[in-house]
């Protein structure tokens, strides 16, 4: 269901920002999902202990909205303003890879079984797609080669 959503999200943000500032687009999903996260917040999470709201807290939200998803955010809907809905999709795909491949690196996250064929997936699929586009005919093209020509 994520990656139809996801898949979703991509093809609209391409065919938005086309015609919209990105800017505008960025910060109306930012609201739009902000208001999602408290609704089911309130509905399904308990409030936490006043003493978990400490300043140090607050810094840490702040850098964490504002660095790494609103910066990120536009730099990313910028970005896929100027490349098709499809090597978007690609591109974006490798987040799971580097994610894992960070984890291994920074945080010495174990390589299980599990990883490395989910690596190897990913990466074949962004590879054979890129190297092996389908080809298309056009509908005109299809049409005149099915129209006989008589020479008189």
């Amino acid at each position: 269901m994520s990656a139809l959503l996801f898949a979703v999200h991509i093809v609209y943000v391409s065919k938005f920002s086309g015609t919209n500032d990105v800017l505008v687009l960025t910060v109306m999903q930012f609201f739009i999902g902000g208001a999602c996260g408290v609704a089911c917040g309130a509905c399904f999470e308990t409030l936490p202990p006043a003493w978990a709201l400490t300043p140090e807290f607050f810094w840490n939200m702040a850098y964490l909205v504002i660095f790494a998803s609103c910066v990120a955010l536009v730099i990313q809907k910028v970005a896929l303003a100027h490349v098709p809905p499809a090597q978007a999709s690609l591109f974006l795909s490798l987040e799971s890879v580097f994610g894992v491949l960070f984890g291994v690196l920074l945080y010495g996250e174990q390589v299980g079984l599990k990883l490395i064929v989910g690596f190897v997936l990913i990466f074949g699929a962004i590879l054979v797609s890129e190297m092996f586009p389908l080809k298309r005919k056009d509908v005109a093209t299809n049409q005149l080669e099915a129209v006989p020509v008589e020479l008189p």
